[in-house]
């Protein structure tokens, strides 16, 4: 029933509400990632070319980054972000192989260190990571964003940095 409720209403989304995406936190939904569910779904989502934005935090099995690969690696031709992901040493690690066996999932920066900006740089490209921060609450509850100053420390040119900080939100979102 809930299924059949959101692929009927999931047209406004792109062609009343005019939005380019549609987001997904999958252990406040009670199914993982991959759970059979999400493939009609996914394909509604990309009959309207919509970007799917996906919880995969690393706390939750739910939403293990691994699962979200299975989904991308089905719908080759959807670009995924992946939110939360980077928030534990190992899922970074972890994130960085899948990087390499997958190019349609842009992970987000959420958690990260300039270190790590800088190696998933040099191992991925820049193309494949997109500004996203844990400074959206109000009121805010910290006065600076560290996301961003670890962005803008990292170790890598400015036109890495642009990529990250804004272009491939621009282009994903067609926001040129």
């Amino acid at each position: 029933m809930v299924l059949a409720r959101w692929l009927s209403w999931n047209g406004r989304i792109k062609h009343e509400l005019h939005l380019e995406g549609v987001v997904w936190h999958h252990r406040y939904q009670g199914v993982a990632v991959d759970h059979q569910l999400m493939r009609p779904l996914l394909k509604k989502v990309s009959e309207l070319k919509l970007v799917p934005v996906v919880h995969t935090n690393p706390e939750s099995n739910m939403e293990a980054v691994w699962r979200l690969e299975r989904l991308a690696q089905e719908f080759p031709e959807l670009t995924f972000v992946s939110m939360d992901s980077l928030k534990t040493n190992v899922s970074s690690q972890l994130v960085l192989d899948i990087a390499k066996r997958t190019s349609n999932i842009l992970f987000e920066t959420a958690h990260v260190r300039s270190a790590y900006v800088r190696h998933f740089v040099e191992t991925v490209g820049s193309q494949r990571m997109v500004f996203g921060s844990l400074f959206y609450s109000h009121p805010a509850t910290y006065e600076r964003c560290a996301t961003l100053e670890e962005v803008k420390e990292a170790k890598i040119s400015d036109a890495d940095r642009a990529n990250i900080l804004s272009l491939n939100a621009k282009r994903l979102f067609k926001l040129e």
